[in-house]
């Protein structure tokens, strides 16, 4: 089958949802499948090469309107260019990419079968906009509403719209109106040659000086005020002193300014380590290297770091803030985000007890890898062809 994806995010670099729908793409290379992918970036930027994957650049984002500018139109442009030379299956978009080939489907009724992918709802996020300074948030909520009406149109012209989590299909029946057997859910996955528990992390312990006795807590994600990352010294504020904390991901320079003022303030200026952007290939390590990965968020779609932390056969504790399969739902220990000192008590009860871990479990493979998520969607490009077909008979 002939795929033609839509995402501004491709490596390098790696952050982001970035990881995500590159190891989809490669996941449905393996089954036979030819991936043309629209992304952005400089047009002669570096990309990671696959078999199988053609990746094209369309231009790099910029404030406030984010892609809707020109990397946007050129990607509709380029899909037009390649619609006259090229065979097209089925066109699959995520995020903000697809704008104007949404613009371009609704006005013009065209006829490729397409599958949008809700990560998230920009609605759904924006019960944060209340809590930004209002420069801030003017820029937030012009962003958010492109999103939204992208979003929309998205889930209104897709045959099928794919949501990776239970909380984001119900946000885009309540917000975007989308009939409950249009939208399924396709949870993300877990490269578990990459992710495992036979990734050794001692000479990253050995980097950040702990001794076998300490405990290490890690969050890997962008550091900013949807993660809750105050929080977290909260959380260790609370916890003996032989726990630490590391912080992986990029951040911005006003907001990790904030962050080094609370460490300094509650005097953790030993226990809590900033690492700044660690790329994709190099965190199975950092993973290996901790007892526990935390998630204190205040809005999530479905986190693929919960699932790459479970791979490495971590505990993982993680406020409310996104629903998933019963099977996942038991995985995780979840914990109060505004209740600091009923949390510390949960992890350290959790790590200083004999609770089993859950890799062993063959089911969590099976319903968490790539591949599995692959075939998946491959059934769901199957049925929307057969139907197409049926009523073009």
């Amino acid at each position: 089958m002939n795929i033609l994806r839509m995402c501004y995010e491709y490596p390098p670099p790696w952050d982001g949802l970035t990881p995500g729908p590159y190891e989809l793409t490669k996941a449905q290379t393996k089954i036979g499948n030819q991936i043309i992918y629209l992304s952005g970036g400089k047009k002669k930027a570096p990309h990671q090469t696959e078999e199988g994957v053609t990746v094209y650049r369309t231009g790099r984002s910029i404030p406030i309107i984010k892609a809707y500018g020109l990397t946007a139109f050129k990607a509709f442009r380029k899909y037009k260019k390649i619609k006259k030379t090229e065979e097209i299956d089925i066109v699959h978009g995520h995020g903000q990419l697809p704008f104007y080939f949404h613009i371009y489907k609704k006005l013009t009724r065209d006829p490729v079968p397409y599958v949008f992918h809700l990560h998230i709802t920009s609605k759904g996020r924006e019960q944060q906009k209340k809590h930004y300074k209002w420069r801030t948030r003017f820029k937030a909520i012009l962003s958010w509403r492109l999103n939204n009406l992208c979003e929309r149109m998205g889930c209104q012209i897709a045959n099928r719209v794919i949501a990776v989590s239970e909380s984001v299909k119900k946000e885009a029946i309540q917000y975007y109106k989308v009939a409950p057997e249009k939208i399924i859910v396709a949870e993300n996955g877990v490269n578990f040659e990459r992710f495992n528990k036979t990734i050794d992390g001692k000479k990253k312990r050995e980097e950040l000086g702990l001794s076998s006795s300490d405990k290490l807590l890690l969050f890997v994600g962008k550091l900013d005020y949807r993660k809750n990352i105050l929080a977290f010294l909260e959380l260790i504020k609370n916890l003996p002193k032989h726990y630490h904390l590391m912080l992986v991901g990029s951040h911005n320079k006003k907001y990790v300014k904030s962050i080094r003022q609370n460490i300094k303030e509650f005097n953790l200026e030993n226990r809590v380590f900033l690492t700044g952007y660690v790329e994709y290939l190099d965190l199975p390590e950092y993973y290996a290297a901790s007892d526990a990965f935390v998630l204190l968020s205040r809005y999530e779609g479905l986190p693929k770091v919960v699932l790459e932390a479970l791979a490495i056969d971590l505990p993982v504790f993680s406020t409310r803030s996104f629903s998933c399969n019963p099977k996942l739902e038991r995985m995780i220990g979840w914990i109060e985000e505004n209740d600091p000192e009923s949390a510390a008590e949960n992890v350290r009860r959790r790590l200083e007890s004999s609770v089993g871990k859950i890799l062993d479990n063959k089911d969590f493979k099976q319903s968490f890898s790539w591949d599995s998520t692959a075939l998946f969607i491959q059934d769901i490009y199957r049925s929307i062809i057969k139907k197409i077909n049926q009523n073009n008979e």
